[in-house]
């Protein structure tokens, strides 16, 4: 994973007043033959990052990338793999809570906004999300 796909998590760590901070990591579909090796550099680099509370991979290659993060210290108890974007959803709906600042990152064709729209219905957000939500309905 290049350095560049870590900073937005590397931009969100610096942001403080969160409960924990949670990376949701879809699979990145377009890396090719070296997919798996790539994913689990991006596990370890994402372990890397002082503050990550929980990782979660979704989705296929996504799994070396959880692997790649427990290798690198993560803890085996705060990092989870999910099948598909559906099953995602699912399982952060109750583990999300007031406070939790999430990073949902991956390739289009891993349908992560699934995620996010659940999310967006079941929680409401609130201060600086709520602005930039209806700041891009207003420009779309």
């Amino acid at each position: 994973m290049p350095d560049s796909e870590l900073d937005p998590l590397i931009r969100a760590l610096k942001i403080g007043g969160y409960r924990r901070h949670i990376l949701i990591a879809g699979e990145m579909l377009e890396l090719g033959t070296t997919s798996r090796e790539l994913h689990r550099q991006a596990g370890h680099g994402a372990a890397a990052q002082p503050g990550i509370d929980w990782i979660f991979g979704v989705q296929g290659d996504a799994a070396y990338l959880v692997e790649g993060a427990c290798e690198a210290g993560h803890s085996i108890d705060r990092a989870k793999f999910f099948v598909t974007s559906d099953a995602a959803a699912e399982a952060v709906l109750d583990f999300v809570a007031p406070g939790d600042l999430l990073l949902v990152k991956g390739s289009r064709g891993v349908k992560m906004e699934r995620i996010v729209e659940a999310l967006k219905s079941h929680h409401a957000l609130s201060g600086a999300a709520a602005r930039a939500g209806a700041a891009a309905k207003e420009h779309a």
